[in-house]
């Protein structure tokens, strides 16, 4: 077998079998599902429009053995229950709590604003000056969803390094292009 295709056999194994938690974005789930991940919790919050909630529920039309969507707990505690056997965490709302919980089970985290794989041996989230991810433009937000995927492949897969903090992959807002940046450290 050609090395190029043993490699790709390989890295999808691990795809479908990688355990990924997310912390808000709908749009990532469905990217993480098509892109062939077996196992995915989703921790949601109801979407607002004006000052009601909508219950816009997510739904496993792909075929995917296991999605397991829940309301974000309010408690650490139950958060880290549900994220315990996951692999990585993605955070796209509520990242503080979700590095946190990233932290405290010493697994990878991937963020959103500011695309970046923080290791459980390297810097912190709470160490780095972050851009809060964008909330009303469904392109950006397509692209970081599209980027946080990307970045869970090489992970998971091994077959790439991911952009590792203090590094970031930010989005320009009115290009869209994309550019490695290095994120600043808060002050001591």
């Amino acid at each position: 077998m050609d090395l190029l295709f043993k490699g790709f056999y390989m890295a999808k194994s691990y795809i479908e079998r990688g355990f990924i938690g997310v912390v808000g974005g709908r749009m990532l789930v469905d990217i993480l599902l098509r892109c062939g991940f077996g196992r995915i919790v989703a921790l949601e919050k109801p979407a607002k429009c004006g000052n009601r909630d909508v219950d816009m529920k997510l739904e496993n039309s792909s075929g995917s053995p296991e999605l397991e969507v829940a309301a974000i707990p309010e408690s650490i505690e139950d958060v880290k229950s549900l994220m315990r056997s996951v692999d990585l965490i993605i955070g796209c709302r509520e990242q503080e709590l979700a590095s946190s919980v990233a932290e405290e089970l010493g697994r990878p985290y991937i963020s959103s604003g500011v695309v970046t794989a923080i290791m459980p041996d390297g810097i912190k989230y709470d160490e780095l000056l972050m851009t809060e991810a964008p909330e009303d433009d469904a392109v950006m937000l397509g692209m970081m969803h599209a980027i946080q995927a990307g970045e869970a492949v090489k992970i998971l897969s091994g077959n790439e390094v991911p952009v590792i903090a203090p590094y970031g992959i930010a989005i320009n807002s009115k290009t869209y292009s994309t550019s490695i940046i290095r994120i600043p450290l808060k002050p001591r």
